[in-house]
Formats: C-alpha cells, structure tokens, sequence
C-alpha cells in the first residue's frame, strides 16, 4: 500500500513533477500485471469551493479523467457528503519492465486560492493478480550466449589431439547443423500447428469471461427465433436471449459465416473486452465458437444505439422522443470517456468510432462496443508502412489514414467528430439517395459552418433548445476533430474537456429560462436562476 497525505502543495519535489499554481502530479512507481485500488481522500474546505464553483478543478489517474469539479457539484447535490472515492487501475506490461509509473495528476483552471484544493490525499492498494499471488515480477535470468559455449568447447576439444576428439567434434558440428536446419524445414508445419493454436483463446479469457455451448445460446434464444432479433447488419443478427436460469437477461450477436468480420475479428473482440473494464465501454459476458458458430454473448442495452434515436428510429416510422440537447452532450461525454480509457489507459486504437457502435443502457449511459477492429497503437505504428488492408465504416475514415495507411488515436478522434455532427444534424455520415452535395455529412456540415451558418443544419428539434455558448463550444471541438492534419487534432481527453464545458453552458443557460405566469389577464414576466 502507498499513501500520501498533509499540505498538497507542500510535498516533497521529489514526488511531484509538477508544482506550479495550477498543476501537481505524482509519479509512483508500480508492479506491472496487477490491478490497484486508488482511493482519493477529499478536503471538506476544497470541496465546498468547487461546490461554490469558486474553484474549477479536473483530477486526472494515468492521464486518463477520474473526476470533475461539475462531478463534485453533482455528486453533492444529494445528501451533501463526499469523502473518497476508489477507481481500480490496470496495469500491463511485460513481465522483465518490474515496474511502471502510476500518475495522478491535479489541474485547476484559476489555481489553488490560498492553498486549498480538494484532495486530501490518497491510497493505493495493490490487489492479487489472477493466480491469486501478490508477488512482484521476477526478472528474467540472463540469457546466456550459446556461441560463446560453442566456443569453449571448440577450445577445450582442440586441445585433444587424438583422432576421438576429433571424430566427437565432427559429429558435434553436424548435429548443430541439423538442429539449425530443422525449423526452416518445419516451417509449414510450425505455421498450420500456430494458425490451429490461435482458434483457442488464451487461458487468460477463459478466466475473464464464460465460455458458452451452443446447446446453452439456442435454450437462450429459443433455437435463434427471429422474434427475438433485436438488431441486424452484414455482420449477421443480435438476439435478445436469457442466460443463468432465465435471471439475466443479455445480447447475443451472432456472426454470419460469410461476414467481413472473420475469425480474426472475432477473437481480437474478446481478447480486448475480456481485459478491459469501463463504465464506458459494453460488458462482453461470454462466447461461443462451437461447431464453427462465431457468437458473442454481452451485457443487455435495452435503449439501443445513438444512431437509433438519432435517425434510425423515425426513418422507420417508430414513434419515439427525439433526445435533448443535454442528453445528447452527456451521451457524448461517456463515449468519449470511454475512448480516452482506450487511447490513454491501453493505447488501444478502436477503428470503428460509429453512432452505431454506441450504445445505452436504460439511464441513457453511453458504452462504446464492437471491438473487432481494434489494434494497440504500438503495432499498429510498427505494421502501418506494410498494411494494404484498411478497415472501418465509410463515412467516418479519417482521410490521412486512407492516404498514408498510417492509423493513430488521432484517426478515432476524426469518426468522433464525425458522431459530433451526427449528434447536432440528426442525421448518418453517408446519405446515399440524397443530392450529391448532401451525401457526405462531414463535407455539407463544414461547408455550412464554414459560411457561418451553423443554424442550417442543426437538427429541427433542437433549434430552439441550443444556448449560443453551448453550440459554438460544441461547433469548434467537432471542427478540430476533422481538422485534415492528425497532429492538429485533439486528444479525447481534450474533447471530453470541451464537451464538459458545452454541458455546463447549457445547464447556465436553462436555469436562466424566462417564466411566463398570467395574473387577471395581465402577463409577466422575468427570469430565475432556480429552475432545475
């Protein structure tokens, strides 16, 4: 356990790297391949500062945003009382790194008013790896250079001088060459034995998620009835089915034989949820890969996705209520919350950034799904040069990733502000019936802004709800995100930021609403700062 505690800015240098007035951030060193509980300890007085928003704080864990001072305000708008708050941490690495450093960061807009801000202090609790251990990484012993034995060897026989020497050391030169020769020989063999190995998943996801029989997913959906068919596209079905004796209820998306997401898709997803954990990011359960079936089990979004109740919805002539301006930013939010833990905690680049592919559950809270494309960042750098195979939804490429095949967090960021149009015009990326100035969301929406006529393409329902602050902030950050060059862009944490800012905007601007009440037929009015 490591803790920290006293005066804030009064640490010792040795702790921080960075001490200004307006950013601390520690720098603790940690085992790689265990999980930590961080738990941060607030300051009554720093908190009720931020409450009074006197004081606008954001408090960052491993780069990634951990809380807000808009999440302090909101949080003790109940029963008034915040003393901590855990966040659980993964670190990964190799096992022959030892340790990684942990950052956490404070950062205050206007600096910390007379010393005060509203962290305590905070813990760090290391937790059992998967094999029940909390033993630190050995590191590896050193290799030991097979030429310099051979060397030796040769040495020590060279000094014999009699014919049995030499015959054993003909024979030894021999066999060298044989073993060397073996594995070029072998190498198909070697290659098929891999590509049968890699239809099995790591005992690792076995351990994270369940494995499902097929017996068990046609009881779950009633041998794959289309009654319970709750979403469908090229990649084949997602059934509403019943798991764990009927008690839970989960999506089963199952693969068509014949998709664009083949067996390697299908086993990079669970690789990549079966280790990541995020409010923000789909739950996967469980799979099933029997009898070449390729089924994923999640957790149930019973709201479906963004782009339903964006577009999708009212096309088919449903009847539903079009999303608010503040859900629609909130929605925003947690998608890109869960991106930045991609990007930041994992650097994992998710490739297919889509409406589509966010989903909510009953509160309307986002989680990006639908990993079969992810790559890490640091593979994706080191193949990106030989790549021809560019992957990912028409409409919301990044256009440096088509020229140069070069895929960066940067090209997550463009389908993002492609969403961020989407979210403001209530309509897909690609209109392929609609007139040829009008099929691409991204081209129509900048020519518009560009012109300075935002208003034209904001969403009907939403033309009277936008506070003019809110729109511009939201305006500007969607234009950075499509900005050509990718070094010009901003991180999502940077947009998570701004999108905060465009929330709290509106929120000011609503609670500023003028009230209209009529009085023996005379009308007045004025304004109040108490709606809620």
């Amino acid at each position: 356990m490591f803790g920290m505690w006293a005066t804030i800015l009064k640490q010792k240098a040795n702790k921080l790297l960075i001490n200004n007035n307006n950013n601390i951030t520690w720098k603790i060193p940690v085992d790689v391949g265990f999980r930590y509980l961080v738990r941060l300890h607030f300051c009554e007085q720093g908190l009720r500062m931020a409450q009074a928003q006197l004081n606008d704080f954001t408090l960052f864990i491993n780069h990634m945003i951990a809380i807000t001072s808009d999440d302090i305000h909101r949080l003790r708008e109940g029963d008034g009382i915040l003393w901590y708050k855990n966040y659980m941490v993964v670190i990964n690495g190799n096992k022959h790194e030892g340790k990684r450093d942990l950052f956490i960061s404070l950062r205050c807009i206007h600096g910390f008013l007379d010393g005060h801000t509203p962290l305590e202090g905070f813990e760090i609790f290391k937790l059992s790896n998967h094999d029940n251990s909390l033993a630190s990484p050995n590191p590896l012993p050193p290799t030991r250079d097979s030429s310099s034995r051979a060397i030796q060897l040769l040495l020590s026989v060279l000094g014999r001088r009699n014919t049995i020497a030499t015959f054993v050391f003909a024979v030894m030169c021999l066999i060298n060459v044989i073993i060397h020769m073996l594995p070029q020989n072998w190498g198909a063999n070697i290659a098929i034995a891999i590509e049968e190995e890699e239809e099995k998943p790591p005992a690792r996801t076995n351990r994270l998620c369940c494995r499902f029989s097929l017996a068990e997913i046609q009881s779950a959906t009633e041998d794959f009835n289309d009654a319970f068919v709750i979403g469908k596209g090229g990649f084949g079905k997602v059934y509403k089915g019943f798991v764990d004796n009927m008690q839970e209820i989960v999506a089963i998306k199952r693969l068509k034989t014949d998709s664009k997401q083949g067996k390697r898709e299908f086993w990079t997803e669970i690789e990549m949820l079966s280790e990541l954990r995020h409010v923000n990011l789909v739950s996967l359960i469980g799979y099933c890969n029997e009898q070449n079936e390729m089924i994923l089990v999640y957790e149930h979004m019973p709201c479906g996705t963004l782009a339903d109740h964006l577009y999708k919805l009212a096309r088919k002539g449903n009847v539903w209520l079009p999303l608010s301006w503040k859900q629609r930013l909130k929605i925003c939010i947690g998608a890109g919350r869960g991106l930045d833990y991609l990007h930041t905690g994992n650097g994992i680049i998710h490739r297919d950034v889509k409406a589509s592919n966010i989903l909510l559950d009953q509160k309307f809270v986002a989680k990006v799904s639908d990993f079969g494309l992810a790559k890490i960042e640091i593979e994706s750098e080191s193949q990106s040069q030989a790549s021809t195979n560019i992957k990912g939804t028409f409409g919301y490429f990044d256009p440096d990733y088509l020229k140069t095949r070069k895929l960066t967090t940067k090209s997550d960021t463009y389908s993002f502000g492609v969403v961020l149009l989407e979210v403001l015009c209530g309509r897909p990326a690609v209109e392929p019936w609609a007139e040829e100035d009008k099929r691409s969301l991204t081209m129509w929406a900048r020519d518009y802004i560009s012109k300075g006529e935002v208003e034209q393409i904001i969403a009907p329902s939403l033309r009277r709800e936008i506070s003019p602050d809110s729109l511009k902030t939201f305006v500007r950050v969607a234009v950075r995100c499509l900005h050509d060059e990718p070094k010009k862009r901003p991180a999502i944490a940077n947009v998570v930021l701004k999108l905060e800012v465009a929330l709290k905007q509106q929120e000011n601007a609503e609670s500023w609403e003028p009230i209209e009440i009529t009085i023996e037929g005379t009308l007045i009015a004025w304004t109040s700062s108490c709606l809620q």
